[in-house]
């Protein structure tokens, strides 16, 4: 089966730093330490800002081969020629989610702890779900929480027979990254866990090597 387009690893979420050049410094180094993804999600500033730091962005994730995707404005996604956006449960019809986002978008859903949700989306199309929070998070504080179990059945329940990746989010960190890993998906999402820390490029390091591991477990 063709693989998904998300690439498997580190997947980062943008701080709320409206100082670009320190979160470009932080991408730079995040990238270097192994991020594949980087999500742009910004819900405390100006639309002027978020298009500021999108072309910002898409440029530094081009010189670092990091794959870019957008929080909700998936119009800035095309605007921008990003690699993708990322949306949530009130921003699209799902019935026509590709037939007005661009089909060489990776187009991202959030699917909280709706394993069915998921399979609905995966079958109009979409590229990867994310389910969470997986631990308490202080981004998200009041959202649904899924066991690591529930995630690792996951993809059994789903059962499609196209390519999609599975993204676990909420409170992952370098002291549980590695459970989350275990738990058969393909990404784990970081904001505070990767940008908060206190060298940005060792954790994105620390945070990929779980991956790099299981893959090397897999293939003996």
């Amino acid at each position: 089966m063709q693989k998904s387009k998300l690439p498997i690893g580190l997947y980062g979420i943008t701080p709320e730093w409206d100082d670009t050049k320190r979160l470009i410094k932080a991408v730079i180094s995040a990238a270097k330490g192994g991020m594949k993804i980087l999500q742009l999600r910004r819900k405390k500033t100006t639309y002027a800002k978020i298009k500021l730091q999108t072309s910002e962005l898409c440029k530094v994730c081009q010189d670092v081969n990091v794959k870019f995707i957008i929080n909700d404005f998936w119009e800035l996604a095309l605007e921008y020629k990003a690699d993708g956006c990322h949306l949530g449960i009130d921003d699209f019809d799902s019935s026509s989610i590709k037939n007005k986002i661009d089909k060489n978008l990776i187009v991202g859903v959030s699917c909280y702890n709706d394993i069915n949700r998921a399979k609905m989306l995966i079958q109009a199309g979409v590229d990867y779900v994310a389910f969470g929070a997986v631990f308490n998070s202080t981004t998200k504080p009041l959202a649904c929480h899924i066991s690591l179990n529930e995630i690792k059945k996951a993809r059994s329940k789903i059962s499609i027979n196209k390519p999609y990746s599975i993204v676990a989010i909420g409170g992952i960190n370098i002291g549980n990254a590695k459970k989350v890993i275990d738990s058969n998906v393909d990404n784990i999402a970081v904001l505070n866990g990767l940008f908060e820390a206190d060298n940005i490029f060792e954790t994105a390091q620390a945070l990929s090597s779980h991956f790099i591991k299981r893959d090397q477990d897999n293939d003996k």
